[in-house]
């Protein structure tokens, strides 16, 4: 989760000095990927303050644009 923060944060200072870059395939390329591969691993050991750190730094990326909602 560290890591991942670190990544949402480096996004987040590319967008403010405008270096666009898809943002969107970059998160999931850098962010998504990591996490979905660590939670295909370690779910059932997870406590549920880690799944809502999990859920935070979703909250954050969906916050800065990085998410989109899909119907």
């Amino acid at each position: 989760m560290t890591v991942s923060s670190q990544r949402l944060h480096i996004l987040k200072v590319l967008k403010r000095q405008g270096l666009s870059l898809e943002m969107l395939h970059n998160f999931y390329a850098i962010i998504v990927s990591k996490i979905a591969c660590g939670i295909s691993f370690w779910y059932s050991f997870l406590t549920k303050a880690q799944i809502a750190q999990i859920n935070s730094l979703f909250e954050r990326a969906f916050k800065y644009g990085y998410v989109k909602l899909y119907s």
